[in-house]
């Protein structure tokens, strides 16, 4: 008999668990490194593909941010930079 090459389910449903768990906290960089070790078990699952890039999308936004972010340079509303006093 050939032993099996076949992941064990139960270490693939860990990875994603414990995986699921790192992104609940905010801990994108630790998901996204558990993601990848199930991805080297099962490269295969698209369960663990979606999860793996959704870590990695959510480490970068993290850490770069989105681009939409407030500028933090005070600028004024209007043409006007200072409002007029009462007359």
């Amino acid at each position: 008999m050939v032993p099996s090459t076949d992941p064990a389910p139960a270490d693939v449903a860990d990875l994603i668990r414990r995986g699921r768990e790192a992104m609940a906290a905010r801990r994108y960089a630790e998901a996204r490194d558990l993601f990848d070790e199930a991805l080297r078990v099962a490269p295969d699952d698209p369960r663990v593909q979606a999860l793996a890039v959704t870590a990695e999308f959510w480490r970068r936004l993290a850490r770069e941010g989105d681009g939409f972010g407030m500028p933090t340079a005070e600028r004024p509303l209007s043409p006007r930079a200072k409002p007029k006093g009462p007359a």
